[in-house]
């Protein structure tokens, strides 16, 4: 036990020493014993909630749980043990399936809230480059000055909806990912007594046993697919107008040309639109527009290519090396959240795919 004991800090050492006063631990196996006391087992349910099969295990007792666990230190792992004195009729199986389902339930729960986050984090920094693309444009085409007090106002509300981006996806806290995470990773086993009588044990493996894990493959390339899409959005629309308001009423080109351009571009610009929203319908996983990622990841590929051609194109006609770079320089975001898209979608795809044969 010493030698145990001599690996860990001098912090974590006079942690344990506290500890050890009021839990039992295993210094060999790194285990401290925490036990929960309850008169009866109606204690340990929600009786707010009117199940029809099962009683609902109580959120606060993960809580409470996840609150003891911060007091131990992370090198060492926790059984737990409810120690109940009266079931009131309930079987130990029923009272671990409960505990089983709430922890459940949790995890579930975290991964609906960091969806929500991220997809209002993607959409808050929409808003905040459009505020700056409409601030841009009213300036370029002197609609108002650059010192002028609305260009003042776009400018921070911008920052503002580009700060509260930043807010909700990194600075505010997730209370069901901490309870959910500590559980999950320190408990050792979960008992079940009456009083000082064993009735049921089950391991952290049969917790998570039936559990429906999405795996990091699939949760990044979902991340990707979204990021993306509002990559794509963004620029496809400002591409769009800034093409359209550069060179409408130009004399350089025949108007039959320059009608195929700005005929492109009001075009790739709608199915930007369309893509977005694909992207984020595939990121929630419901939503008709799932159905036009395959089709807009495509369109992007053969639109970049057709946009090439028509660029070198257009500066051979005009003859102009320069005006060719100017333009490819122009549309180079567009073509670099084009191909980002149409790769995130294959990925996504193969993913999928690979998912799908492992639960087969």
């Amino acid at each position: 036990m010493m030698e145990k004991q001599k690996q860990l800090s001098p912090k974590i050492q006079r942690q344990l020493e506290i500890l050890s006063k009021y839990y039992d631990i295993d210094f060999e196996r790194r285990l401290i014993n925490l036990e929960l006391v309850y008169d009866k087992v109606s204690d340990m349910m929600d009786d707010n909630i009117v199940a029809t099969k099962k009683m609902v295990f109580k959120n606060e007792i993960l809580q409470r749980v996840s609150e003891i666990l911060d007091t131990f230190p992370l090198e060492f792992k926790v059984n737990l043990c409810f120690k109940i004195d009266d079931y009131e009729g309930y079987e130990p199986e029923d009272v671990a399936d409960s505990f089983k389902d709430c922890l459940e339930m949790f995890h579930y729960s975290i991964h609906r809230e960091k969806s929500h986050r991220l997809l209002e984090a993607v959409i808050l920094a929409l808003v905040s480059v459009g505020i700056l693309f409409l601030r841009k444009f009213v300036l370029d085409n002197g609609v108002i000055g650059d010192d002028n007090l609305t260009s003042e106002m776009l400018d921070i509300t911008a920052w503002v909806f580009l700060w509260q981006a930043v807010t909700v996806l990194f600075l505010t806290p997730n209370e069901y990912r901490e309870v959910s995470f500590k559980i999950l990773t320190r408990l050792n086993i979960v008992s079940l007594y009456k009083k000082d009588k064993l009735l049921k044990e089950i391991t952290q493996d049969e917790i998570q046993l039936h559990w429906v894990q999405i795996s990091r493959a699939e949760k990044n390339s979902r991340r990707m697919m979204i990021i993306a899409g509002a990559f794509t959005f963004a620029t496809g629309v400002m591409s769009a107008v800034n093409g359209i308001t550069s060179y409408i009423g130009t004399e350089e080109f025949s108007w039959i040309s320059l009608a195929s351009f700005l005929f492109a571009l009001l075009v790739s610009g709608f199915i930007s639109i369309l893509g977005g929203i694909g992207a984020i319908s595939v990121y929630r996983e419901k939503g008709p527009f799932q159905k036009l990622v395959p089709f807009c990841a495509y369109f992007y590929l053969v639109t970049v290519g057709l946009l090439v051609i028509a660029i070198v194109a257009l500066g051979i006609e005009s003859g102009s090396f320069a005006f060719m770079i100017g333009m490819l320089a122009m549309f180079v975001v567009y073509i670099i959240s084009s191909l980002l898209y149409f790769i995130s979608y294959l990925i996504l795809k193969h993913v999928k795919k690979v998912s799908a044969k492992k639960n087969a």
